[in-house]
């Protein structure tokens, strides 16, 4: 939640499963850093009169999406899993952009929107493990 912190090193350096070496270990937890600063500053910036959102855009069709699912079978495997079972279009996230930044928005703070079709809810509710973290 503080990626300022003198002792950020040693503790990245403590978790488990090697994350700096891991690609997706070291962006699921990047992913939750981000998260976590953003529900701890959410009440020093509201006194300012800002709100604070952080927005978790899933696998989107954009090139580099489309890239990376033809790198990643695990990609393939999460979406066949999801209620929505398929890529994002842009405009799909960029409306929950506009929206967060509306006034309709003006009592949304200090959370992630989650825009993934489900992948991530799907995720925890089975379980999900890659073949290689089966073995």
């Amino acid at each position: 939640a503080d990626p300022l912190a003198e002792d950020l090193q040693e503790r990245l350096a403590a978790l488990p499963g090697e994350p700096c070496a891991n690609p997706i270990l070291a962006y699921s937890h990047a992913k939750r850093a981000v998260r976590a600063m953003g529900e701890r500053l959410a009440p020093k910036w509201g006194a300012r009169g800002v709100r604070l959102v952080c927005l978790s855009p899933g696998m989107i069709a954009t090139e580099m999406g489309k890239r990376e699912q033809e790198d990643q079978p695990l990609m393939g495997a999460l979406l066949g899993n999801a209620p929505i079972p398929r890529l994002g279009r842009s405009e799909e996230a960029a409306g929950i952009a506009v929206f967060l930044c509306s006034d309709a928005a003006s009592y949304v703070t200090g959370c992630d929107w989650l825009v993934d079709g489900g992948v991530t809810s799907a995720t925890l509710a089975t379980g999900y493990r890659s073949e290689d973290e089966s073995a």
